[in-house]
């Protein structure tokens, strides 16, 4: 049970499985797994969607076999991670920036339907250390807060909007161009390896490390 973790401390296992999405994983599943041995785990996207990911054990740490898109129900209980979703209203900066429109544009993220954002989505969370990611009243929105420059670029289900000054709607422009000329790759598009939280290696070129609470995520493009 991964909310709970392991009965038996002592406990070794060749194949372990998630039946429930997460946004890490608990550092009690290392020690357990033995070298060579399979973990399924499902690893939340923010504002929807999973991906579901075979990790082989290797030395300290979890890699990648194979990622598909998926859709499991949250873990909860006393291991639940949380995740970088957050109520809009309770953002802070948001209080000053609502009324402070500075561009506006329509912009099709799929209507609500969180499988038409899913890649793009998934490509912030892991590329952009900028991106931030909303509930709403009206849904999900999702975007890039550049703290410098009091600035908010949004997407939400038919408009982008960018608030403060232009400079995050800038920054998300070169993103978005930067994922199409890469053929808009999403989650599944990714080899990935997974560390106990402070214990990953530096990324070099052409990867990028995810920080999460439980996890440090090192992610590459297939090639």
């Amino acid at each position: 049970d991964a909310a709970a973790g392991p009965s038996r401390p002592d406990a070794t296992f060749d194949r372990a499985v998630f039946t429930a999405g997460a946004h890490g994983i608990p550092s009690f599943l290392y020690p357990p797994v033995t070298p060579g041995g399979l973990l399924l785990f499902v690893w939340k996207v923010p504002c929807g969607g999973d991906a579901l990911v075979l990790f082989a054990r290797s030395g300290n740490a979890f890699i990648s076999r194979d990622v598909r898109r998926c859709e499991f129900v949250p873990m909860r209980g006393a291991n639940e991670v949380a995740g970088p979703v957050q109520r809009l209203e309770s953002f802070e900066p948001w209080q000053s920036l609502r009324d402070r429109v500075v561009k506006g544009r329509v912009f099709s993220a799929g209507g609500g339907d969180r499988w038409r954002t899913f890649g793009l989505r998934s490509w912030l969370a892991i590329t952009e250390p900028r991106a931030r990611f909303f509930e709403t009243e009206t849904g999900p929105a999702f975007g890039l807060w550049l703290e410098n420059a009091a600035s908010l670029a949004l997407i939400r289900a038919t408009s982008l909007t960018v608030n403060g000054s232009p400079a995050a709607g800038d920054a998300l422009d070169r993103a978005l161009a930067d994922w199409a000329a890469r053929g808009m790759p999403d989650v599944t598009d990714m080899e990935i390896q997974a560390y106990p939280c402070g214990t990953a290696p530096a990324p070099v070129a052409g990867e990028w490390l995810v920080d999460r609470p439980a996890t440090d995520f090192i992610c590459r493009l297939r090639s």
